[in-house]
């Protein structure tokens, strides 16, 4: 199994959440305030780094559209 990371980091006040995603490809990032971030996955061969609004709400975001 190989580990991947998804980094969120609030381009506003620094705040941030690393999570690890599974096997499928999901993760959950708990107590993520609202706000701009830029979510860097971390994964052997690949680096994505892609700017998304978190609206303090659950989501469900499709890295692959938007790292493309």
């Amino acid at each position: 199994m190989v580990t991947v990371n998804v980094i969120l980091v609030n381009d506003g006040t620094g705040f941030a959440r690393v999570a690890t995603a599974n096997d499928s490809g999901q993760f959950v990032a708990c107590s993520v305030p609202a706000g701009a971030y830029t979510i860097t996955v971390e994964h052997p061969g690949s680096l994505g780094t892609r700017g998304i609004d978190i609206n303090g709400k659950q989501m469900a975001l499709n890295l692959v559209d938007h790292l493309g």
